[in-house]
């Protein structure tokens, strides 16, 4: 063993040996070139234990081998047999030490040994080496513990160079393996497969599929990139640019292709129609490393669809020339190119007249400005339906409906239905709803005149009071003006009285004037409180005569409503003579009518007349507005359902409910004016 320079030999010696035993351990990396994990361990045990002369060298190596732990022991020749489990199951509990020496007992005889630690590796990735030997020797001096760490570090980095190498080949044969399995399902598959990179567009793979489908032969030299390809032509027709091919695209741009379909003229003239279908394929970053296609032939199927195609044409043309509709087909600048019978007979012309002449001739010239915008609107819209006069080559014309469609290579097709008796049909609809419009209206005016029949006695007690007090006035007026001395200031004050009373008796007559009024009905603004005013002023004296408190609770900030004043007059009358009605055989209790108005959250307009009466059935809730339905022993049972429709026709709804107490409610919503009617 190396001893101090404290020994009898001389600094000298001390020094040259050193040395000498330094450049063995540097040495280390050239002895375990080319070398097994094991191998090297069995390497750096020997010359550890043949430098330092210990009593034994354990080595265990770890990290990413195939093998691990890889256990290994060198002892000192005077040791019989060396068993590296045995040092291993003693030296075990102090492989954790991090320096310095410890006693333990001799794993490879008797007594007990110094043993010191050494990493393999910075952080003991690669293991660790355990030297032992006689404290009587002095071991381990400062100069065997460097010469330890020192001879550990070039094992050490030698195993870093064996590590990287196994990574290495394990990356190389599992990208040899993942290439072969990628070309084995490539081959599998029953498309053509090529994928490129950028920034060039080189070919880094193509399956036999794509070869066959791209290439007419075997002697056809190979592509390299991209755009070295013949990549046909696109289904219209145009011939590709390199750089448009879906694959270029997706190479190049990133773009996503989908069910692209291409038309291929191979070399020996065969041609092909292909279906390609691209993506990116990018890294973790997001960057674009490779493009790949998928290029199906579907030329059986595109000439099987042919052949079917033209056997459907011929299937089909007998439906086609007895069908009743006009089937026209329509060239890209908006010619005829031919029709079936019914076109023929719809244009009034023959095959050969038909053939080039402008669809925009069987316009109408005040419409024939529509013409560009819906063959414009034609060529990017799957279908397009309208309406328009036909004008025939007779001169005469038929309203017609037309649906029109693309067909390919710019041609369209359109197929027109002669509406003639639907037309005549929506006339006479029409007519028969203007006639119930009117007899609904002449309805609504009975309904308001039988109305102002049970209103006879308030109406004339409205009108007979200003009268009446206009006759006393008069004859005041003349008793004044009969004395010796005329009393001019109150005979004035007496004609204002009575000018006053002639005003108020003409308001009424003309309130009830405009209810018996039959008229178109007409919209405007209007304030439904002054309306809600204007009916009550005409029912107050009739409903204070049966004894009926009415009161009335009007919000004001309700904002306008569009109505029919007199409609609305109508409706409203109608619901305050009902809430009488129902409160004529009230003996018991107080009769109270209350008519009021509000805005609710909608902001729509709420008028609700409710009363004391016997109250309302709830099954009776809906009933009531039906017509000729009654509760009254008197009556026809058309107000309400008169009154509901008015109201549904302002665009709003009525309807009714049972008091929580006694009596019920009846009340309407209206919506407000928008501001734009005029």
């Amino acid at each position: 063993m190396i001893n101090s320079a404290s020994d009898n030999q001389s600094e000298e010696q001390w020094l040259r040996r050193g040395l000498r035993d330094l450049t063995a351990f540097t040495s280390l990396p050239l002895l375990c070139k080319d070398k097994s994990p094991r191998e090297i361990a069995n390497i750096l045990a020997s010359v550890l234990q043949s430098t330092l002369r210990s009593d034994f060298v354990f080595v265990r190596v770890t990290g990413p081998f195939p093998e691990k732990p890889i256990d290994v022991a060198c002892a000192a020749r005077r040791y019989a047999k060396v068993d590296a489990r045995k040092i291993s199951e003693l030296v075990a509990p102090f492989l954790e030490l991090e320096s310095g020496a410890l006693g333990v007992p001799n794993p490879v005889g008797p007594g007990e040994l110094q043993i010191t630690l050494s990493p393999l590796g910075f952080l003991n990735e690669y293991g660790v080496v355990v030297v032992g030997g006689s404290r009587a020797n002095g071991f381990p001096t400062t100069t065997d513990r460097l010469l330890i760490n020192v001879a550990s570090n070039q094992v050490a980095t030698v195993l870093e160079t064996v590590a990287l190498q196994i990574s290495e080949r394990e990356l190389q044969a599992k990208a040899q393996s993942q290439q072969r399995l990628l070309e084995t399902v490539l081959e599998q598959l029953p498309c053509g497969v090529i994928i490129a990179n950028p920034p060039r567009g080189d070919i880094l793979l193509k399956n036999a599929q794509a070869t066959d489908v791209l290439d007419s032969s075997a002697g056809q030299p190979d592509r390299q990139t991209l755009l070295d390809l013949e990549v046909g032509f696109r289904a219209g027709g145009q011939p590709y640019e390199a750089k448009e091919w879906p694959l270029a695209r997706t190479v190049f741009n990133g773009e996503v292709v989908k069910d692209e379909e291409f038309e291929y003229v191979r070399s020996d003239g065969e041609r092909r129609y292909i279906v390609a279908n691209s993506a990116p394929v990018r890294n973790d970053r997001g960057e674009l490393i490779a493009g790949v296609v998928a290029l199906q032939d579907i030329t059986e199927l595109r000439l099987t669809q042919q052949r079917l195609l033209l056997k459907s044409e011929d299937k089909y043309r007998d439906l086609i020339d007895l069908s009743p509709d006009a089937i026209f087909i329509v060239d890209s600048e908006g010619k005829y190119v031919s029709g079936n019978p019914a076109a023929l007979e719809l244009v009034k012309c023959t095959e050969l007249e038909l053939s080039g002449m402008p669809v925009i001739n069987t316009y109408l010239p005040e419409e024939r400005g529509s013409f560009q915008l819906q063959f414009e609107k034609l060529k990017t819209e799957a279908i397009i339906r309208f309406e328009r006069t036909f004008l025939r080559t007779d001169g005469t014309t038929v309203p017609v409906e037309v649906s029109a469609s693309q067909v390919r290579y710019g041609h369209f097709q359109t197929v027109v239905r002669n509406i003639s008796d639907r037309k005549r049909s929506e006339a006479a609809l029409e007519k028969a709803e203007e006639a119930l419009r009117k007899a609904q209206a002449d309805l609504a005016h009975v309904s308001r005149v039988t109305t102002m029949g049970e209103l006879v006695a308030s109406i004339a007690h409205e009108v007979n009071q200003p009268l009446g007090a206009i006759v006393t006035n008069g004859h005041a007026c003349v008793r004044l003006l009969s004395r010796e001395a005329p009393d001019l200031n109150k005979s004035l004050e007496v004609i204002e009285r009575m000018i006053s009373d002639g005003m108020r008796a003409s308001e009424v007559i003309k309130r009830i004037r405009d209810l018996l009024h039959k008229a178109p009905p007409e919209k405007a603004p209007l304030n439904i409180n002054e309306t809600v005013q204007e009916v009550i002023a005409l029912v107050s004296s009739d409903v204070l005569r049966s004894k009926i408190e009415l009161g009335a609770e009007l919000a004001a900030d309700l904002p306008p409503v569009v109505g029919d004043r007199i409609q609305l007059q109508q409706v409203i009358l109608n619901l305050i003579l009902n809430a009488r009605d129902a409160m004529s055989e009230v003996r018991t209790q107080p009769r109270e009518l209350l008519i009021t108005t509000l805005k609710n959250k909608s902001g729509d307009v709420v008028v609700a007349v409710r009363d004391s009466g016997k109250g309302l059935d709830a099954k009776d809730a809906e009933r009531i507005f039906d017509p000729f339905f009654t509760t009254k022993s008197e009556g026809l049972g058309l107000g309400l359902s008169i009154s509901r429709r008015i109201i549904e026709a302002h665009g709003g709804t009525l309807w009714a409910k049972p008091n929580e107490g006694k009596g019920a409610t009846i009340q309407f919503i209206l919506p407000p004016s928008s501001g734009s009617e005029s």
